[in-house]
């Protein structure tokens, strides 16, 4: 069955265990309150997904680690929301650091950031996006 772009399978209700907490944790770089935790875990498998960390809840459930920390942190479910940054550091899996934020945030945040890169951008810096590859 294939996926639509920009729509969270059904996949809930979904729950974590103590035990799901311990190893989420048990894979995160804790650091000071106010610092980055980098993901030590699996990363996605293509794309511009491998930039963000991945955890496997359960056999036939793999979630992007941002979003496993931000929940977790804030004890609730983000649905179709995402979990957005505010370090600019895709690795980090600090709940201090996320926001839940829809799609059209998420955009507008990286846009004002300077880190969008869409259809129509330029990249690096190229007239044209496609001799960058």
């Amino acid at each position: 069955m294939r996926r639509r772009r920009g729509r969270m399978p059904n996949i809930y209700p979904y729950h974590y265990s103590s035990d799901d907490v311990a190893r989420f944790w048990g894979k995160v770089a804790i650091a000071g309150e106010g610092d980055c935790w980098e993901w030590q875990g699996a990363y996605g498998g293509g794309g511009k997904k491998d930039r963000y960390g991945r955890f496997k809840l359960r056999p036939d459930l793999t979630l992007s680690a941002h979003r496993v920390a931000w929940e977790i942190g804030n004890n609730s479910r983000l649905g179709s929301m995402f979990a957005c940054h505010t370090c600019d550091n895709t690795k980090c899996v600090n709940p201090r650091h996320l926001y839940a934020g829809d799609q059209q945030s998420n955009t507008n945040d990286a846009k004002v950031r300077g880190r969008y890169i869409g259809r129509g951008s330029k990249v690096l810096g190229s007239e044209n996006p496609r001799a960058v590859r």
